[in-house]
């Protein structure tokens, strides 16, 4: 059985809820947080509900054997949940419920479950 791979650091600053462009990929935000917490910009919010170890059963590189989050998107005026996505540490996966928040893509930047953080970032 593999061991699995190395905790990431967390990043000095992330930009919160800041429209910034890098290499021509505009972002809504860069956020890091924690299993159980939220943050919204007013139209709509983010919620990490879950961090899933990577599985060191899996012999083949997938998307299932790596460490993974469980990301809801959410209305911030009722609460309601628009759809929920488990990425994995492994880049951009595309929003289902894009139409209704107007990001289309999440970005997992890092994936920590020894301190139960997910650094992400949302492309307008």
């Amino acid at each position: 059985m593999k061991s699995p791979p190395p905790q990431p650091t967390g990043p000095v600053k992330v930009d919160g809820w800041k429209r910034t462009t890098d290499d021509g990929v505009t972002f809504c935000a860069v956020l890091l947080l924690r299993k159980g917490e939220s943050s919204d910009n007013g139209k709509f919010g983010v919620r990490v509900t879950d961090i899933i170890e990577a599985d060191p059963c899996c012999g083949d590189p997938s998307p299932l054997c790596d460490r993974r989050a469980r990301i809801q998107f959410f209305r911030p005026s009722d609460g309601r949940v628009l759809c929920e996505l488990e990425p994995s540490d492994r880049g951009n996966n595309v929003i289902s419920c894009a139409d209704q928040i107007g990001v289309n893509v999440i970005g997992i930047r890092a994936i920590n479950t020894a301190e139960g953080w997910v650094l992400f970032d949302l492309r307008c």
